[in-house]
């Protein structure tokens, strides 16, 4: 099998495309950096873009959406993005919070009815923002149930943790959980009157012109969407010998914390919102620099890890996985760079990240040390 996926994977890296404005000898080591990670993990699908300052640097794909029908990603091959959504979410939440629709020190009671139990006071949008609100998490395989039922909205998938116990009273620490931003969506669709994916449209996607970005419904065909592939079983993580396909579960019970699809582009397109005011004003986009201190332990801001490169510059990360999905995205202000990368496949040695992580980043600090950019 090993050498069989090997030989798909360096077949498809023939679909490997690059921006045409940029210096050449800059933009063959970055592919090459690309190249070298996606064959040694012998990755199925890779799709990355880099920008500075809104101006595309690389834009590649690698491998194949599907194997088994020898269909190359392309640029406009829509991947699951999972918990890279949450940055979509919390740009929505601000957008509402600019436009006097809610408050971050709101309770959540307020607007999602019968919830928290108890109707602590404590559980306000800025704590489910910084995950200390102590909503409960269902991580793979924990959510097995879930992956059968569709829900039309957010206020209806709160009942997927309605009559699950708080794991630690509000405000008191941090642990992570994805249903913290389905309680904000559920929030946004009271306030807005509208469902949570025509909220985020007008506020978010259509005003960027995201237009290869939504929320996944599995009810309805989904063009140009990328099949997914493991090495592992899909219950019980155990070292298969043959790849396998993973299904494509219903994801709705998690719209806001992790439901999404998308490109490359257009996650960096959306990553350069934060670079600078614009689609943000300067107040929002400090919101966004900044971690919810008052919120204990917690490396959040509203919907992104908040930190810095190994320069000392400001860093905005997001990350997403579940069984043969990976994401990422990341963006640097002071540097002006934008880099997001995906992929769909949980091969042996890829699991840990190192496509849309180390090997994403190796990318960006490659145009720094040449010199490229601005």
């Amino acid at each position: 099998m090993r050498g069989a996926l090997l030989t798909a994977v360096l077949l498809g890296a023939a679909s490997a495309c690059v921006a045409q404005d940029t210096p050449s000898a800059d933009t063959d080591r970055a592919l090459e950096i690309a190249r070298e990670v996606h064959e040694r993990l012998e990755n199925v699908g890779y799709q990355l873009h880099v920008s500075n300052r809104g101006q595309t640097v690389l834009d590649a794909q690698l491998g194949f959406a599907r194997l088994e029908d020898s269909v190359p990603v392309a640029a406009d091959t829509r991947f699951l993005i999972m918990s890279v959504t949450k940055p979509f979410t919390g740009a929505a939440l601000v957008k509402a919070v600019t436009a006097g629709l809610l408050d971050p020190d709101d309770p959540i009671s307020e607007h999602v009815r019968d919830y928290p139990p108890g109707r602590d006071p404590n559980m306000t949008l800025r704590s489910l923002a910084a995950h200390t609100a102590g909503a409960p998490h269902f991580g793979h395989p924990a959510r097995k149930a879930l992956y059968v039922q569709h829900f039309s909205t957010a206020t209806e998938a709160i009942a997927a943790i309605r009559d699950s116990a708080l794991t630690h009273d509000p405000g008191t620490a941090y642990e992570y959980s994805s249903s913290n931003y389905n309680l904000i969506a559920a929030a946004l669709e009271r306030v807005s009157g509208q469902p949570f994916a025509v909220f985020l449209d007008s506020a978010v996607l259509a005003p960027l012109g995201l237009g290869d970005t939504e929320l996944l419904n599995v009810q309805r065909p989904t063009p140009r969407l990328a099949r997914n592939y493991t090495l592992f079983d899909l219950w019980t993580y155990a070292d298969l010998d043959e790849l396998q396909i993973v299904p494509t579960w219903d994801y709705s019970f998690n719209p806001a914390g992790g439901g999404m699809i998308s490109t490359a582009s257009d996650l960096a397109r959306f990553g350069e919102a934060f670079l600078e005011p614009g689609f943000f004003s300067e107040e929002e986009l400090e919101l966004f620099y900044t971690l919810i201190s008052a919120d204990p332990g917690s490396p959040w801001s509203y919907g992104w890890f908040v930190g810095e490169t190994d320069r000392g510059t400001r860093q905005l990360r997001i990350s997403g996985a579940t069984q043969g999905v990976m994401a990422s995205l990341y963006v640097w202000p002071a540097e002006g760079l934008v880099g997001a990368a995906i992929v769909n496949s949980w091969t042996r040695e890829a699991r840990d990240g190192e496509l849309v992580f180390a090997g994403l980043e190796r990318i960006m600090s490659a145009y720094l040390a040449a010199g490229a950019i601005d």
